[in-house]
């Protein structure tokens, strides 16, 4: 990919979309555990946070029913599950998915967006799934995946520190999101629900691969955001990842499209690692590389780009056929092989930098828990981009090969589903198990 001349004739920078010299992803990988270093430490000059979650890495999960509750992305999610006493599942988890209105996650000029809202629409899911379920809310433990950077003051309390992947509920910054929830749930009838824990993405998705595989090391999200969460030491560790800034070596891994995106963004200058790995962004990204081969500046004249567009093009063949209609839709008026053949090369140049990016964080996380390799990790991983952008595991797979030869095959991507939810009422099972000894 790295041929692919740089759009706005600065072809000298086409190498940034392609990280794999090995000099290059080593020193990704080493600035990232310097900077895990820093956040452990809690030196303020790191860029990752690593919020203890205090989340037991326990053996032992409580029997019983339990529900997990996702607030990460585009959706939210209300799973009901039943743990056996032999430590499995009693059948299938039950999951009801409920889109979220934009005007939930954000205000607009004339408008101002208030949490309470939020949380009215989450009670309000949580007791349709009850009802339908037959299951009665006294008692009812709960665990609450709560996907945005919180710092965490005990299993079940948190402050939220700010809002990502463009969402942005000011009222709420600085406070704990629990005893809301549990005041709109109680305004819904929902009398005696529990939360018991309240996690973030990446740890639900660690706590369900460790439940099927002791050998789980890392959880990560690889979908709207981005994000990773470790064992380290006995206690479920969130990175908070996307902040990863890449330190010194910034100014040669950004290039000036990532720069024009960061500064347009809610939140410039923040979140630098997920606007170049997470489907939020990479959209933004291609339409920026797509303007920047036009004359005018504008490639179209209409529509917008989002993730799934780069999925679709990175899997078309032949003529092209889905481009074309990609094309057509962004009022691009004359559609010539040439444009189609590029537009599908930057799809995969970006995606393919996206798992390049997540590899490195992945391999990171495994060297600094185990330095030679010596054992198997396991990396359980959710999100539609590891789970349906062409070629995305494939290219993570080429990356390790790259920077750890034959050790990569110590370290194993496995794709979960709904992890987010499930492990959030797995972590509630957790929970409950440490509270009853």
């Amino acid at each position: 990919m790295s041929s692919i001349p740089y759009p706005a004739g600065d072809g000298s920078l086409s190498r940034n979309w392609d990280l794999s010299p090995s000099a290059t992803a080593r020193s990704i990988i080493d600035e990232f555990k310097h900077q895990m270093e820093l956040g452990l430490a809690a030196d303020r000059s790191g860029s990752l946070a690593m919020i203890r979650t205090f989340i037991p890495k326990t053996a032992r999960f409580h029997p019983g029913t339990f529900v997990g509750l996702d607030l990460s992305g585009t959706n939210f999610r209300v799973v009901v599950l039943s743990v056996n006493p032999d430590q499995t599942l009693a059948g299938n988890p039950r999951i009801r998915i409920f889109p979220i209105p934009s005007r939930l996650k954000r205000g607009k000029a004339d408008r101002e967006a208030h949490s309470r809202d939020l949380f009215r629409f989450l009670a309000a899911g949580i007791a349709q799934t009850l009802e339908r379920e037959g299951i009665a809310a006294s008692g009812l433990r709960v665990g609450f995946t709560f996907a945005f950077p919180t710092r965490m003051e005990s299993a079940d309390r948190g402050v939220l520190l700010k809002w990502t992947k463009e969402w942005d509920l000011p009222d709420l910054v600085g406070r704990d999101p629990v005893p809301e929830l549990a005041r709109a749930c109680r305004q819904a009838g929902l009398q005696g629900v529990k939360v018991n824990v309240l996690l973030n993405d990446t740890v639900g998705t660690l706590i369900l691969g460790y439940f099927s595989d002791r050998r789980t090391l890392a959880g990560g999200i690889l979908g709207t955001g981005t994000n990773l969460a470790a064992w380290l030491g006995s206690t479920a560790i969130n990175f908070e990842c996307g902040n990863f800034n890449f330190g010194p070596l910034r100014d040669r891994i950004l290039t000036p499209v990532d720069r024009d995106l960061d500064s347009r963004s809610r939140n410039p200058g923040q979140q630098r690692f997920e606007k170049m790995v997470a489907g939020r962004y990479l959209g933004g990204l291609l339409r920026r590389l797509l303007d920047g081969t036009h004359p005018s500046g504008r490639f179209g004249e209409r529509g917008t780009v989002d993730a799934e567009d780069l999925s679709s093009l990175a899997a078309d063949s032949g003529d092209l056929p889905e481009t074309r209609r990609f094309l057509e839709r962004l009022g691009v008026e004359e559609d010539l092989l040439e444009q189609r053949q590029q537009a599908v090369s930057l799809a995969r140049m970006i995606l393919k930098r996206s798992a390049q990016l997540s590899a490195l964080a992945m391999t990171a996380t495994a060297e600094w828990v185990d330095p030679g390799l010596e054992d198997l990790h396991v990396m359980t991983v959710d999100g539609s981009l590891f789970e349906h952008a062409p070629g995305y595991p494939e290219a993570m797979r080429r990356m390790l090969r790259s920077v750890l030869g034959s050790r990569a095959d110590r370290i194993e991507c496995r794709l979960v589903k709904d992890g987010s939810g499930i492990g959030a009422a797995l972590a509630s099972s957790a929970v409950e198990a440490r509270a009853t000894g």
